[in-house]
């Protein structure tokens, strides 16, 4: 008494659901027909299933068009299916190629995210950086000024940096051998200062130099230090041997002889002859006296401040009061 459409399952409520209701009214009616009624009721079914046969009949003449149309229609559906289905595995086939090309797009994506990023960063930092490539030009001014503290400075600042950024950073690198590059010209001329004729306060204070820039060790660095100054006293003493081997300066000398004839204007000197001496003078203007070897056989003068022809007579009494006390001793 129940049926059920081809490809309808029994949870939908549709055709086959209608048909189990229509079932039980059929029933409910066929209970309270009468026995003449369902004596009569196999022809009547039969008669309305050719009335059926012959309405469905008649609606597939009067529409067949219908029917021919649905059938194209489906027939171009199943061809459309089929296309579809074609496209379907075609796209299938392609997907592992796009997703590949997708990994290589976020790849490329996030490596232009991250330079973009560090471009930024860049921009951001343009005035610090600027600063910081000056930095070998700036420690180059310096040394040609002769500001070796700044100068220090700087090269203390670039060895903090290349220690933190020099293994990942190319220009920290560069940075640093050009700070290197400039370190060994200040060595160079702090090394020709203490050469020079420097006081004592300099000398201490060009140490101080070479003792920040830890060139050298502090053995190394007294070494230097005598060796430089070592080398002004051979220079000094070079050039006053060949000083006084000279007929002095020419011009000074002339000076002086004018200076003589007016002082004594009424003398008839018949030849001037010129010699080099040499002026010595002390920071307080004091004469120095000083014993000199073992047992201060020897004693030097010095400290005259270019005056001795004047006081010569008190300087050798000073002299000799020095010497006989010393001998005395």
């Amino acid at each position: 008494l129940t049926s059920r459409a081809p490809g309808v399952s029994p949870g939908f409520d549709g055709p086959s659901t209608m048909a189990v209701d229509a079932d039980e009214t059929y029933l409910s009616d066929l209970l309270s027909y009468s026995l003449e009624r369902l004596n009569k009721e196999p022809e009547a079914l039969a008669n309305e299933e050719t009335r059926l046969k012959d309405g469905v009949r008649d609606a597939a003449v009067r529409h067949y068009r219908a029917f021919v149309d649905a059938g194209g229609c489906y027939q171009s559906v199943r061809d459309e299916v089929r296309q579809i289905q074609r496209g379907l595995e075609a796209m299938r086939a392609s997907l592992p190629e796009l997703r590949a090309g997708c990994q290589r797009f976020a790849g490329r994506a996030e490596e232009i995210s991250r330079a973009r990023a560090l471009n930024r960063r860049t921009l951001a930092a343009q005035g610090t950086l600027l600063d910081l490539l000056e930095t070998p030009t700036l420690q180059e001014t310096c040394l040609r000024h002769g500001n070796y503290d700044e100068a220090l400075d700087l090269e203390a600042h670039v060895e903090k940096l290349a220690a933190l950024h020099a293994a990942d950073v190319p220009v920290v690198a560069e940075l640093a051998e050009g700070s290197k590059r400039s370190s060994r010209v200040m060595l160079r001329q702090l090394l020709t200062r203490l050469r020079g004729a420097i006081q004592l306060p300099e000398c201490l204070r060009v140490v101080g130099y070479l003792r920040r820039m830890s060139a050298l060790d502090e053995v190394g660095l007294r070494r230097t230090f005598l060796r430089c100054r070592e080398g002004h006293v051979a220079d000094a003493v070079a050039d006053l041997d060949e000083w006084m081997r000279s007929d002095g300066d020419e011009s000074v000398a002339d000076r002086l002889h004018d200076v003589l004839v007016a002082l004594m204007p009424d003398t008839n000197f018949l030849s001037v002859q010129s010699k080099a001496c040499v002026t010595t003078c002390s920071d307080d203007g004091e004469l120095q006296c000083e014993a000199l070897g073992d047992g201060g056989v020897v004693t030097a003068v010095t400290g005259c401040q270019g005056k001795a022809a004047g006081p010569a007579d008190a300087i050798g009494r000073a002299v000799a009061s020095e010497v006989t006390s010393r001998l005395g001793a």
